[in-house]
């Protein structure tokens, strides 16, 4: 028995697609157009009609995601969620840092070729910092000179560049978050190089890693609050 195609409706799959890629606020009007042309076009070829509603799906995911990948909103979600996750880490690396001995070879090794990525992603380090941090606050630890420059070098940049053409929170996390990992990587490189003193190592890992927790709150404030003026104003509601 042939099916009526006046009954048919789209894939169910297609429609759910459009109904989680697209914004509340055009999935009426979006999936309402697509169903008048579906039905239409399923009057004359049911089976392309469905291939065309298909291809309709795909195309409008593909385009909302592709919004969604530059929105204010998922910048937003990166940076407030980020923001604490990297300053404990950090924070409690630090503390590692300044309380460890040579009891632990394998962790020194990395500290000496200034890699202190590795030890923020290691659970001992981290159980063993927090217990420090945990049993003793000293502010002289979190102490940087140099690294307290360099994020006030970065933030008048920043601020320069802002004030000449004002800066989009994308930018600003772009120019923000590269010039706070710019010691990170400069000084990664001096190790691997120049290979300095292990004696002097300290200073140079110092450089490297306290902008990033000078930093972090302040980028996370500034972008946060650019997004939300952004948003507040008419030209800035589609984001």
């Amino acid at each position: 028995m042939c099916s009526d195609p006046i009954n048919e409706k789209p894939p169910k799959l297609a429609v759910l697609l459009l109904k989680y890629t697209t914004p509340c606020r055009f999935i009426d009007y979006l999936v309402g157009d697509l169903h008048e042309e579906f039905d239409e076009r399923a009057g004359i070829d049911l089976k392309a009609a469905k291939t065309w509603f298909w291809k309709q799906a795909v195309n409008s995911a593909i385009k909302f995601f592709n919004v969604f990948l530059t929105s204010t909103r998922l910048l937003n979600i990166i940076v407030l969620s980020l923001t604490p996750i990297l300053l404990c880490l950090f924070i409690t690396t630090v503390t590692w840092i300044s309380h460890t001995d040579h009891t632990a070879p394998a962790m020194m090794a990395y500290l000496v070729k200034g890699e202190v990525h590795h030890l923020t992603l290691n659970l001992s380090v981290l159980a063993s910092g927090y217990e420090k941090l945990m049993s003793g606050f000293s502010v002289d630890v979190y102490l940087s000179i140099s690294g307290f420059y360099w994020s006030l070098f970065s933030f008048a940049v920043l601020y320069l560049q802002d004030k000449k053409k004002s800066l989009s929170a994308h930018k600003i996390a772009l120019w923000g978050y590269a010039l706070m990992l710019a010691p990170y990587c400069l000084g990664l490189s001096y190790i691997k190089h120049i290979q300095p003193d292990p004696i002097n190592i300290g200073a140079i890992v110092g450089f490297m890693v306290f902008p990033i927790i000078y930093m972090l709150i302040p980028l996370c404030l500034w972008i946060t609050t650019v997004i939300r003026k952004t948003n507040d104003s008419p030209t800035g509601l589609s984001n």
